[in-house]
């Protein structure tokens, strides 16, 4: 193995690892919502994927045909939970909606291409398309290729998903991931017919995506914010505002966020808040959405940070005293905001302003 072959295969294992952590990060960060859990699915899954395909690229023949089975069945993950994730963010989907729509686009074809891959002597004796002589190559190879226009698929609708939107910079992260996944799939698709070179290529493309996945999460934490907002812009279209008084409920919503502070409850949602103003969660968030021009969570979040200022200037309670008190459920999140609506750290800004009072 040269350097350069080297230095390949290490990027590929790096960009699979690093899709792994940061599905962990998804995972098990506050709060639980669909949107996140499909996002960190699809990095999960195609962590698996980038670091299973660089095993199978090296040993080949050497892996036993039930772990060659379950990558080949991978390969029929992260496009469809992709979809699902900016599906939930477009405010399409309902629970029951989502728990059919992964049983039959992510459940079955996983199911079905596992046991086909599993039960069919599926690369029984060798497992690369390039390399295999005997009879079943043939099968390998569409299944790599039925995989690939099955991404595709779901590629299409993403991209038709975008037409709509009308900000620059949601609509071109969308664009590029749905020409990203045309890209890899016609990559697959001519590594499993032309040459494994190709496919090796779709991996160095996915873990460049991973990485910049990676610098969009820590550049711009409302991110999904800004596409759930962009969304409800295009669905509120047809408004659901129609004979509510507007004005009327954005008063009583400031009453209940300046005079009762119900941002401070950690687990404030959506649809507990739409219930106290006896409206239904759609409305609130196309209120807040095209009213206030901000999502929900930024909302809530950027009260919190108002108030974190106050009790920074002119209390002596410790940072996490007071991201406790104005809502956040650890230090970590309440930085994250704090820096993004006061760009700066609450050390800094507490240094700062006693540093003007002196």
């Amino acid at each position: 193995m040269n350097s350069t072959d080297w230095l390949q295969n290490g990027f590929i294992l790096f960009g699979g690892f690093l899709a792994v952590l940061l599905s962990a990060t998804e995972f098990f960060s506050p709060p639980f919502k669909r949107s996140k859990f499909l996002f960190a699915s699809a990095l999960f899954s195609i962590g698996v994927l980038q670091l299973s395909s660089e095993f199978i690229l090296e040993k080949g023949n050497a892996l036993p045909n039930f772990y060659v089975s379950f990558h080949t069945a991978f390969l029929f993950l992260p496009a469809p939970l992709a979809f699902l994730c900016v599906k939930s963010l477009s405010h399409e989907a309902d629970p029951a909606s989502d728990l059919r729509a992964v049983s039959l686009l992510v459940g079955l074809p996983f199911l079905s291409a596992f046991l086909y891959a599993q039960f069919s002597g599926l690369f029984f004796e060798k497992y690369l398309p390039e390399v295999c002589e005997s009879p079943e190559c043939g099968v390998s190879r569409s299944l790599y290729c039925i995989a690939a226009v099955f991404s595709l698929v779901f590629a299409y609708h993403i991209l038709r998903m975008s037409v709509p939107i009308r900000n620059f910079r949601v609509r071109t992260l969308l664009l590029i991931f749905a020409f990203d996944t045309c890209i890899v799939s016609v990559l697959v698709i001519l590594g499993a017919i032309v040459d494994v070179l190709f496919f090796k290529i779709s991996l160095l493309i996915i873990t460049l995506v991973v990485c910049s996945l990676f610098v969009l999460g820590k550049r711009y934490p409302d991110l999904a914010d800004n596409i759930r907002s962009e969304f409800g812009k295009t669905k509120y279209a047809r408004t659901r505002l129609a004979g509510l008084n507007s004005d009327s409920v954005l008063e009583r919503l400031n009453f209940l966020l300046d005079t009762e502070k119900i941002y401070r409850n950690e687990g404030i949602s959506l649809a507990g808040i739409a219930k106290d103003l006896s409206i239904t969660p759609h409305q609130l968030s196309e209120l807040i959405n095209q009213k206030l021009n901000q999502g929900f969570f930024s909302l809530i979040n950027g009260r919190r940070i108002e108030e974190a200022k106050i009790l920074l200037a002119e209390t002596d309670k410790t940072v996490l005293e007071i991201a406790y008190e104005v809502g956040f459920n650890n230090r970590s999140s309440f930085n994250e905001s704090f820096l993004k609506f006061a760009d700066e750290t609450p050390v800094s800004y507490r240094k700062k302003y006693k540093y003007k009072r002196l």
